[in-house]
């Protein structure tokens, strides 16, 4: 059986057409009910953030930390959380950064929080720290910065920034500082 070329081209037109879903319409077929999304957001209808989160490169089948900050200062001090999401419960004893060879240590002041998230076999367990807006300043100005969580299961951590790569968690920490 043989078919003509424009059959042919046709063909795959349409096909082409039903795959992706486009199909153009003139204007008139289509018009939104409303426009109310458009017209409803004022200049001053901003979003504003308080607390950056992200995590560091780790490696592969180890348990990675996620970290962030609150943004809200109080009393010249911002809190620091750190998240560990396992089927184990970690107790946070300490939360350690290296940044350009220095260490940098903070202890908890209350006792870690475990969550068990819904339909799943995992547990959030949570603490933070209270660090001052300078140790946040060498935090956003150094070069090769670790971070390690100590735990009652051991330390778990990873490499937020060096010489060759940022890990997400800086990268949004940086977006979050730099506001």
């Amino acid at each position: 059986m043989k078919y003509s070329s424009m059959f042919m081209l046709t063909t795959i037109s349409l096909s082409s057409l039903t795959l992706t879903g486009c199909i153009m319409l003139p204007g008139e077929w289509f018009k939104p009910a409303t426009n109310a999304l458009t017209n409803s957001m004022n200049p001053s209808d901003t979003v504003r953030r308080t607390e950056t989160s992200g995590s560091p490169f780790c490696d592969a089948g180890t348990v990675c930390p996620e970290f962030s900050v609150d943004w809200k200062s109080s009393g010249g001090q911002y809190n620091l959380y750190s998240d560990i999401f396992n089927n184990n419960q970690y107790d946070i004893q300490k939360i350690n950064f290296n940044i350009d060879g220095q260490n940098y240590s903070y202890t908890p002041t209350t006792p870690s929080n475990y969550r068990k998230l819904q339909n799943s076999a995992l547990i959030d367990s949570s603490n933070y720290v209270a660090v001052p807006r300078s140790f946040l300043t060498r935090l956003a100005k150094g070069k090769n910065i670790t971070m390690t969580v100590n735990t009652n299961q051991g330390d778990v951590g990873g490499t937020l920034l060096d010489s060759s790569r940022e890990s997400g968690g800086y990268k949004v920490f940086m977006r979050g500082y730099k506001q």
